[in-house]
């Protein structure tokens, strides 16, 4: 109960770090977006080429619970890193330098006009309440309090970013179907080295090599997008395919040296994959919008982590096979494909008809 309780309140935490840290490149790099989004991004990809050692020593010096302390205190230095974000943001405004938050003036009247229509005056016949045939005034106040919780709803959760582009549910689909073999791919991929007779002291070795593949992965997307202007949906098209040939490859080899290139291609990969999400709401929606999109595709991502989960461990407890638990990864990726460049194609079409 106390793990499971520990585990809620750190994924609380990551998400409020991970998301203010993503969303605000918009406001403090408009010009250089895909380059500042490269090196926010990095982090994560360090972390994870560095951590599962650190954390093997650390456990082996301190035990668990002196590792998780350290490892706490660690991300505790989050804390001073959001000050100075906060800090710099500040600064931009005082200087009067345009801010992604000017951008926004929408947005706020749709929050004044959420609190006048709450502090709106309603007049209720106190004589009528208990007359069935003349509750008019009950039903018009309700009728407000209706109005008033859905547009702080919509207010809240910006769900505008649906209706300014209809697309964005085919993001969240593919992102939903992303976490699945993202997910897989992280737990599964010591334990699958494991057992195709690999030493743990060896196999461990796959999340470094996986992580700086991550690395590298997310420099050289965001480098070329920024550099070649690459359309995003094609981009992760072309990562989906190139990860499920690593994971389809793991069905048909037990050799140190080739599993370890398919985890570097896997890290490369999804590394890839993590940087076009944020290239992916940033083509796909506008710069008010972004920190909502950045949202609703982490809300994605983090039902398909749970639901993958809970069906890669029954797949696995069935199959007793990590070659065919990686198939159905690989195939998984195959589906993100067609669906990232599903809308694309169908633009095609419609523009190929057009022009007969």
């Amino acid at each position: 109960m106390h793990f499971l309780l520990l585990m809620l309140v750190t994924g609380f935490g990551y998400s409020l770090v991970i998301l203010p840290s993503e969303a605000s490149v918009v406001d403090y790099f408009p010009d250089h977006f895909e380059i500042a989004t490269t090196i926010v991004l990095l982090g994560s990809g360090v972390g994870m080429m560095t951590l599962p050692l650190l954390t093997e020593q650390l456990v082996m010096a301190y035990s668990w619970r002196g590792a998780i302390l350290i490892l706490g205190a660690l991300n505790f230095h989050s804390c001073a890193t959001g000050l100075l974000m906060t800090s710099s943001s500040q600064q931009r405004r005082i200087l009067g330098e345009p801010t992604f938050l000017a951008g926004r003036a929408q947005i706020g009247e749709d929050h004044e006009e959420t609190v006048s229509l709450i502090n709106e005056q309603t007049t209720v016949d106190l004589h009528n309440i208990d007359d069935d045939r003349n509750d008019d005034g009950v039903f018009r106040s309700s009728a407000k309090i209706v109005r008033a919780s859905k547009k702080i709803f919509l207010d809240i959760f910006d769900v505008k970013v649906f209706r300014e582009c209809p697309r964005f549910i085919t993001i969240c689909m593919t992102f939903f179907t992303s976490a699945v073999s993202y997910y897989g791919w992280i737990v599964f991929l010591i334990p699958n080295a494991e057992a195709k007779g690999i030493s743990p002291d060896k196999a461990v070795l796959f999340a470094t090599i996986g992580g700086a593949a991550n690395i590298f992965g997310r420099l050289t997307v965001g480098f070329l997008a920024a550099r070649l202007n690459l359309k995003p949906q094609v981009t992760y098209c072309f990562i989906c395919i190139a990860t499920a040939g690593a994971f389809f490859c793991n069905f048909f080899t037990k050799r140190y040296s080739i599993l370890s290139c398919l985890a570097a291609m896997n890290g490369f990969a999804l590394g890839g994959k993590v940087l076009s999400s944020n290239l992916l709401c940033k083509d796909s929606v506008s710069d008010e919008r972004y920190p909502a999109a950045l949202s609703f595709i982490s809300l994605a991502f983090g039902i398909g982590e749970a639901l993958g989960a809970f069906f890669i461990g029954l797949l696995y407890d069935y199959t007793k096979s990590f070659d065919i638990l990686f198939c159905v990864l690989g195939a998984a990726n195959i589906l993100e494909s067609c669906i990232i460049i599903f809308p694309i194609i169908m633009d095609w079409i419609v523009a190929k008809v057009t022009t007969r």
